[in-house]
């Protein structure tokens, strides 16, 4: 899955976690309702935002160009940019609170949406932590 590199390449360059965050997701007709835990590690002087993106996989299709590819995965849905918490934070502060994503119409098999989560710190220079609802 492409963006399993990606998280693991940033979480190797931090070398340790500066906090967790615990997602669930579920879907109340055309909106997925995401509830969300952070817990920070240590002290950290600037405040949190996520960005939380309802992805569908297994869409299933054919492409003129490329007919080897049978369904498509990690498809973006829904997504949202939160500011969580502003200035400092300190060791072992938890912050919770749920999020709705809307849909969009077009969405093929909502039994196949899951929910990225990825922690930034306030000045978006560099995330701190991800997850999501299903193993990557």
């Amino acid at each position: 899955v492409s963006i399993d590199g990606k998280i693991k390449t940033q979480l190797g360059a931090n070398g340790q976690a500066y906090c967790g965050i615990g997602v669930s997701k579920k879907i109340d007709g055309n909106t997925v309702k995401v509830n969300y835990n952070l817990k920070f590690f240590k002290d950290y002087a600037d405040g949190a935002k996520v960005l939380f993106i309802a992805i569908e996989n297994h869409i299933p299709g054919t492409q003129t160009g490329n007919p080897s590819l049978k369904e498509h995965n990690e498809v973006a849905r829904a997504g949202d940019f939160s500011s969580i918490v502003t200035g400092a934070i300190s060791k072992g502060a938890s912050f919770e609170g749920s999020i709705d994503l809307p849909l969009p119409a077009d969405v093929v098999n909502k039994d196949n949406i899951e929910v990225v989560a990825v922690v930034f710190n306030n000045g978006i220079t560099a995330h701190l932590n991800a997850n999501s609802t299903a193993t990557h």
